[in-house]
């Protein structure tokens, strides 16, 4: 059986799984819902090769507690996590918007204020995950939400679940690295400790990119991209002020230790007082005018691998997929 566009099948006994919305490394996620109500749910199933590790497995029961815990107004609420035969799977809040990847791929780059705000909720959310003992690893634009439900979209940070059940080398053997190269950190790159500190680099990355329109280092080949970072500053971008310039710089400082905490970096960014000017509805025409629907992944050979074996459920009819490739 291959990944269709509409599946509508059981998950446990609690869900159901419609159509497919999204891949990322990790696995493909489906719109669900609750069986006992219209909750509306996004579900990660998570690659096969993840049930079939016992120590993950292990993991993911162990880990269900903390994952669940987590509340932030920034973060992807984790709801449950289901183990069914050979499956395991994420149960997360919808959230209703695009990513920062999506809105990034339609108008490139941001205003100061409106990047410095996505910036902002980013590193609080990442405070919270922080807070829970948790390391994301894999902080990028994909991976940034833009809630569009209040009047000025909300960024929420997500997949932070994964990078708690699964360590740097079972991520590495599946994906072929840990993290994603443009984004990570140079400590990642090598056999060192990864603290919080490395989260905070990646969205230093991500600001600079949501400014500049690009991010600072590319490369043809993942060796280049590695040694810039650990190597290279970052070319300085006529589009970033004076003022937030150096705090950019701060962000992606290259040895750990000299980098803010995620509250620290928040308020050194607070501080400017830039005012952020999209809201939701600017965020919303914004994507209907500029993106049609995309089969954009990060992994898109993930759209071809097996669904794993699940309980039919009665076939609703057809549904439009919509465009959440890095959820």
């Amino acid at each position: 059986v291959r990944h269709p566009s509409v599946v509508n099948v059981f998950l446990g006994r609690n869900y159901i799984l419609h159509e497919r919305i999204g891949s990322g490394s990790m696995g493909v996620v489906y719109r669900g819902r609750m069986r006992d109500s219209d909750t509306e749910v996004a579900v990660k199933v998570l690659r096969e090769e993840l049930a079939e590790d016992p120590e993950i497995v292990a993991r993911f029961v162990q880990e269900r507690t903390i994952l669940t815990r987590i509340s932030s107004r920034h973060v992807v609420s984790v709801l449950d996590l289901v183990v069914e035969g050979h499956t395991l799977a994420i149960v997360m809040e919808r959230v209703h918007g695009p990513s920062l990847r999506q809105l990034l791929m339609t108008r490139r780059s941001l205003e100061p204020g409106d990047a410095v705000q996505f910036a902002i909720h980013a590193l609080q959310g990442l405070h919270d995950v922080h807070a829970s003992g948790i390391i994301h690893r894999d902080v990028k634009p994909a991976n940034i939400l833009l809630n569009a439900r209040d009047i000025s979209p909300t960024a929420m940070i997500t997949d932070f679940g994964i990078a708690g059940l699964t360590d740097r080398t079972t991520i590495t053997r599946l994906t072929g690295f840990a993290g994603t190269p443009t984004y990570m950190a140079p400590e990642m790159a090598i056999d060192q400790e990864v603290t919080g500190a490395a989260d905070v680099y990646s969205v230093g990355i991500v600001l600079y990119e949501m400014l500049a329109g690009t991010a600072p280092f590319t490369g043809r080949s993942l060796y280049s991209i590695v040694r810039q970072h650990a190597e290279e500053p970052p070319p300085r971008s006529a589009t970033i002020p004076d003022e937030l310039w150096s705090i950019v710089l701060w962000l992606m400082e290259k040895e750990p230790g000299s980098r803010p905490d995620a509250v620290a970096a928040a308020e050194a960014l607070r501080s400017l007082g830039l005012p952020a000017r999209l809201s939701s509805e600017d965020l919303v025409n914004i994507i209907s005018a500029g993106l049609a629907p995309s089969t954009r992944s990060s992994d898109a050979d993930l759209g071809r691998r097996p669904v794993p074996m699940l309980s039919r459920a009665r076939s609703t009819g057809p549904g439009n997929e919509e465009d959440a490739s890095d959820i």
